[in-house]
C-alpha cells in the first residue's frame, strides 16, 4: 500500500508546487499591472493640473500701461487701442497731402515762401510780425482750397468704358464682369506708372504724377462713370492706340472693353466724342 501510494503522493506534490509558482506569477503580473495603471493615472492628473494652472495664468495676465496722470491701468492684451480706420476719402486726402510735400521739397525756391520771407521783414520793421502772418497764412489757405476746387470744376474728371458691338455679343454679366476688370487695371497701371516714376523721364515722370493726382481727385470727389458702344474690335484697338497716343490712363481687356480715365472731359472727348451711349 505505501509503494502504491508514493507515486501519487510524488505527483500531487510536484503539481502544488508548481500550481504555486504559476498562481505567484500571475499575482506578481497584476500587481505591477496595477502600479503601473496608478502610476500612468497620477502622471495624467498631473499634466491635466499643469495645463489648468497655465491657462489660469493666461486668463488672469494683464499688461499695465501708465496714464495721463502718471498711474498704471491694468487692461487685457485684447483691450488694447488700436488706430482709427480711415476711409478711402480719408486716404486719398493723406496722399493728395504728401504728394504736395513732395512738389514743394523738389522745388528750389517757391515763391509764397519769398513773398512770406517779405512779409515777416515787413512786419518786423513795423512791430505788426505776429498778427500779419497770421492772417497771410490763413489768406494763403483759403486761396489754395479755392484754387483746387476751381481746378476740379474745370477739369470735369470722368471715366469712359468702351464696349464692342458686334458679333460675337456678350451677354450683360460678361459686359459687367470685363467693364470691372478694364476699370481696376487703368488703376493698376496709374499706380504702377507712380511707384516707378523715380526711374523715368522728365516727360514721364510728369505723366505719371498728373495721372495720380486725378486718381487722388476721383477718390476724394468720385467722377462720373460712363458706359459706351463702339462698332467693330478693330475700332475698338484704335482707340485705345489713340488714348496710348494721348498720354491717358488706359486698359483694354480681351479686345472687348476699353476703359479710359480718371481723366478731363476735354481729353475724354477726343478719343469718345464720336460715340454712343450703351443701351
Amino acid at each position: 500500500m505505501d509503494s502504491l501510494s508514493d507515486p501519487y503522493t510524488v505527483f500531487f506534490s510536484t503539481a502544488a508546487e508548481e500550481g504555486g509558482t504559476v498562481i505567484g506569477l500571475v499575482a506578481c503580473m497584476l500587481a505591477w499591472l496595477v502600479i503601473g495603471i496608478l502610476v500612468g493615472r497620477w502622471c495624467y492628473l498631473r499634466s491635466a493640473s499643469r495645463q489648468q494652472q497655465q491657462q489660469q495664468t493666461t486668463q488672469k495676465k494683464v499688461t499695465v500701461a501708465p496714464n495721463s496722470n502718471g498711474s498704471s491701468d491694468a487692461t487685457s492684451p485684447t483691450e488694447r487701442p488700436t488706430a482709427p480706420l480711415l476711409t478711402r476719402r480719408e486716404r486719398a486726402k493723406a496722399l493728395e497731402e504728401e504728394l504736395k510735400l513732395k512738389k514743394q521739397s523738389e522745388e528750389e525756391a517757391a515763391p509764397s515762401k519769398q513773398h512770406e520771407a517779405a512779409v515777416k521783414e515787413s512786419n518786423k520793421a513795423n512791430g505788426d510780425e505776429d498778427s500779419s502772418s497770421e492772417d497771410w497764412s490763413d489768406e494763403e489757405e483759403e486761396s489754395e482750397t479755392d484754387s483746387e476746387t476751381a481746378a476740379l470744376e474745370e477739369l470735369r474728371l470722368k471715366m469712359v468704358l468702351i464696349v464692342r458691338k458686334d458679333e460675337p455679343m456678350m451677354s450683360a454679366p460678361s459686359i459687367a464682369t470685363k467693364a470691372a476688370q478694364a476699370a481696376l487695371a487703368v488703376l493698376h497701371t496709374t499706380f504702377t506708372a507712380y511707384q516707378g516714376s523715380s526711374e523715368l523721364d522728365s516727360d514721364a515722370k510728369a505723366v505719371a504724377e498728373k495721372w495720380w493726382q486725378w486718381y487722388l481727385w476721383w477718390n476724394q470727389i468720385g467722377v462720373a462713370k460712363i458706359t459706351l458702344k463702339c462698332p467693330d474690335r478693330q475700332t475698338l484697338i484704335d482707340l485705345h492706340m489713340k488714348a496710348v497716343d494721348c498720354k491717358l490712363p488706359c486698359a483694354l481687356v480681351e479686345g472687348d472693353i476699353l476703359a479710359v480715365g480718371p481723366a478731363p472731359s476735354k481729353d475724354l472727348d477726343v478719343i469718345s466724342g464720336t460715340l454712343k451711349l450703351l443701351n
